[in-house]
């Protein structure tokens, strides 16, 4: 989310983890629906990060998820 980096294979895929930011009543909703449904995705409050960046995405985890991006980027630039 915020180095832009990417597993590169199986060993490295263990240094990223996904960080759940919040979501709000319409997106619990959409979620559910989801579940029930089977459907299989990647939907957007799920983020990946770098072990070098996951303290930051686990600090923000409490806010939206677009606030919580919007600041990120913000951070990175």
């Amino acid at each position: 989310m915020i180095c832009m980096r990417a597993p590169q294979g199986e060993e490295e895929d263990s240094a990223f983890e996904i960080v759940r930011f919040a979501i709000n009543a319409d997106e619990e909703a959409l979620e559910r629906d989801r579940a029930r449904d089977g459907w299989v995705g990647h939907p957007p409050w799920l983020m990946w990060f770098c072990g070098e960046h996951l303290a930051l995405g686990k600090e923000l985890a409490d806010l939206h998820w677009r606030e919580a991006g919007e600041r990120l980027r913000t951070d990175r630039r």
